[in-house]
């Protein structure tokens, strides 16, 4: 989860710094008298007002946005309000042309990308949504500099860049985690390949569906390497086709509602025992219970559904980066339903769906300049939500610390029947 959001964090501040790059070209082109001048000249605002190529009219590229400034999930301009005054007008020569140099922070995402998949190997899934994000991200900065083909621009001059800041990194990263396996000489699987063939796999399976695939030599491969992959092919064979039933399995689509949490410890203390209050009437009973906080995860469905809104009807892409991060850690279970999964695999995407119910109470609140009336009754509207939050929090922090609680108390607090 924490190299997750580092990751995330890299690549918001490199698409931040990308933006930059691009409005400096601008500014320094309008200076000179190549560009298309910049907004605030009478002489040529009238003539760039309709874009490039007799196009839409668009918002002149900013260093930094609004904060309720709607935009797209590729980052284009939903609507004016430019962060530093008199900004220059798109032009298609910056657009389409300009290379955006060394991205230092997105090859620290590619580190930590690298890192959460050393945790978990779902974090493959991860840095393929966040590697489409931000090419998307690029291709809206193209577009809202000017070009009059973004998405060519940005694959022309971007997507190979940012493959190989991230997917090679991320790899490297990965392999050098297993550098204590490498090291030893009895590790599990460590010297399988010592005197076999090196031929590749002839099939693998996706979703179930098995794609035979044509075998050849990779003796060329170092046997330390052909083991680590034989090691991977047996765990995941493992895992995909471990089905076995448990108590406390559960499906995805129960995670956001917390259908069926895992319970790690119970034990019912007899009073004057083990925590357990001596003027106790009945025995007590102490859980470790993996719930999160159900008030929080609750509003995180509805702020869910209000990102989707703000995504795809206001082009906000801030919502529409939020959900890349949910559908990343989410969407993929339910490639893999009849595994035997658990609702703790949800806490990669936990931070996200908070930064949900943050935008949802953010959205409570009221835009700057609402009416007193309608910022009075947001506020209030937050306050409530965020003190039930908190309250709910206290209320259930028994189960998550194996507090000892009468029996009776410990059963008010299953809400579900299913927590049982």
């Amino acid at each position: 989860m924490f190299w997750v959001l580092a990751a995330f964090g890299a690549l918001l501040i490199d698409r931040d710094s990308a933006r930059a790059r691009f409005a400096d070209a601008l500014d320094a082109r309008a200076a000179t008298g190549e560009g298309a001048g910049r907004s605030g000249d009478a002489g040529t605002g009238a003539a760039t007002a309709a874009g490039p190529a007799g196009g839409t009219a668009r918002a002149p590229l900013s260093r930094t946005e609004p904060a309720d400034a709607g935009t797209a999930a590729d980052g284009r301009s939903g609507g004016p309000g430019p962060a530093h005054p008199d900004p220059a007008r798109p032009d298609p020569a910056v657009g389409d042309r300009l290379r955006l140099g060394a991205r230092p922070w997105r090859l620290a995402a590619g580190l930590f990308l690298g890192l959460a998949c050393a945790t978990k190997w779902n974090g493959l899934y991860v840095l393929a949504a966040f590697g489409v994000l931000t090419v998307l991200w690029y291709a809206g900065a193209r577009r809202t500099a000017g070009a009059r083909r973004p998405y060519r621009s940005m694959l022309r001059r971007d997507a190979g860049p940012a493959f190989l800041s991230l997917v090679p990194v991320a790899v490297v990263t990965y392999i050098a985690s297993w550098a204590g396996w490498f090291a030893t000489s009895g590790g599990y699987f460590r010297d399988w390949a010592e005197g076999r063939r090196g031929l590749s796999p002839d099939a693998v399976s996706l979703a179930g569906v098995r794609i035979p695939l044509p075998q050849v030599d990779l003796t060329w491969v170092p046997e330390a390497l052909r083991s680590l992959w034989h090691y991977h092919a047996e765990a995941y064979r493992f895992h995909v086709n471990l089905v076995d039933p448990h108590p406390y399995q559960s499906n995805p689509w129960s995670w956001l509602v917390l259908g069926r949490p895992v319970s790690y410890f119970y034990e019912s203390p007899k009073p004057g025992e083990d925590g357990c209050p001596a003027d106790t009437v009945d025995k007590c009973a102490r859980e470790v219970l993996a719930l999160g906080t159900p008030m929080l995860w609750w509003a995180a469905c509805f702020a869910v559904l209000y990102l989707l809104y703000r995504w795809f009807f206001r082009r906000d892409w801030r919502a529409g980066a939020v959900l890349c991060g949910v559908a990343a850690g989410w969407l993929p279970w339910f490639l893999y339903q009849e595994r035997t999964i658990f609702l703790f695999y949800a806490v990669v995407f936990a931070p996200f769906l908070c930064l949900a119910v943050a935008m949802m109470i953010g959205a409570l609140l009221g835009p700057p300049g609402a009416p007193e009336r309608r910022r009075v009754f947001g506020a209030v509207g937050a306050g409530v939500l965020v003190l039930l939050i908190i309250w709910n929090f206290v209320y259930f922090f028994p189960l998550f610390t194996g507090q000892a609680i009468p029996l009776e108390s410990w059963q008010d607090r299953m809400w579900l029947d299913t927590w049982v």
